[in-house]
């Protein structure tokens, strides 16, 4: 029995569209709770490094310590210097984490390296430094100036240098300047608040700054990064950015808001808020929607694409 002509060539058209879409598939995310077996009033899951993530959990009286989850159990930070259980671990690369803590004199960063804390203290802050990312020798954060203005900086463990985005605005009231949040390589990035009082993203190359807007939306903050991944929040959601495309990033276990805080590679982390109002870490990890198809397998489609558009020609 001879085979409809146009069967043929519409099965074999549609073989290439099918298979052609589903080795370039987008890429989805599969999202675990992270909840710190300590924590009474929530767990904030701030930055990640290979299978390591570091963040912070409210315990029962109120009190915050750091953690540090290596993929099956946690480890509690509390810097020796903080008072009152005020220990937040904020980045990680490798070995080191670094955050912040709180003693008499205000809040400061530390630096430990799995044995020793070591302060990150800005010569420039007059009462707070916040240290919020790492990689390699570099440390990033900010400070705090008289004014309770903010002004980012890069430390690399003999001096700092202020970072600080020609576009910010400050007011004198504590309210504006540059934070600087996540450094991968020569990257760093961060935001700032504008004269109109709007948050914008920016990334640095040690050289320029390069404004970051999440599209239509007049709150863009950057928060980490890891090679050409950066992850920020805007107005409604948390989102991941390439250099290219945006992509959403919402917990759907989230129903007053998903919180994007750190990226190591394709992975992010970050904390969303249940119905009650408290805070759950999560770990999104990326799941191809479906699997790649060899591109031998493609010729051969093609193939069978090609045939059936001469036999159309011969049947005609």
């Amino acid at each position: 029995m001879k085979p409809d002509k146009n069967f043929v060539l519409m099965f074999a058209l549609a073989l290439v569209s099918f298979f052609s879409a589903t080795a370039h598939a987008d890429t989805g995310y599969s999202f675990t709770t992270l909840n710190d077996p300590n924590a009474a009033y929530g767990t904030y899951a701030n930055g990640m490094s290979g299978n390591n993530i570091v963040g912070y959990y409210q315990d029962v009286s109120g009190a915050y310590y750091g953690f540090l989850y290596n993929g099956t159990s946690y480890t509690t930070l509390n810097d020796p210097i903080a008072i009152n259980g005020t220990t937040s671990a904020n980045g990680i690369d490798g070995n080191n984490i670094v955050g912040n803590y709180n003693d008499s004199s205000g809040y400061h960063g530390f630096l430990f390296n799995g044995t020793t804390y070591t302060p990150i203290i800005d010569p420039n802050a007059t009462a707070h430094t916040y240290a919020q990312g790492i990689s390699g020798n570099n440390i990033v954060g900010y400070y705090k100036d008289a004014s309770g203005e903010n002004h980012g900086f890069i430390y690399n463990g003999t001096s700092y240098t202020t970072i600080d985005d020609p576009n910010a605005s400050y007011f004198g009231k504590g309210e504006g300047g540059t934070v600087v949040t996540g450094i991968s390589g020569n990257n760093i990035v961060g935001y700032y608040l504008d004269a109109s009082h709007m948050y914008h993203g920016f990334l640095y190359n040690g050289t320029s700054y390069t404004t970051v807007n999440y599209p239509n939306d007049v709150f863009t903050k950057l928060i980490g990064i890891s090679g050409n991944n950066i992850v920020g929040t805007n107005s409604n959601s948390g989102f991941l950015y390439n250099g290219t495309n945006y992509t959403t990033i919402n917990d759907p276990n989230a129903t007053l808001g998903t919180i994007v805080e750190g990226v190591s590679g394709n992975s992010i982390v970050g904390y969303y808020y249940d119905a009650s109002g408290l805070s759950q870490g999560f770990l999104a990890t990326p799941t191809s929607a479906a699997t790649p198809i060899p591109p031998s397998f493609l010729i051969l489609v093609s193939g069978l694409a090609g045939m059936g558009l001469l036999r159309k020609k011969k049947w005609a």
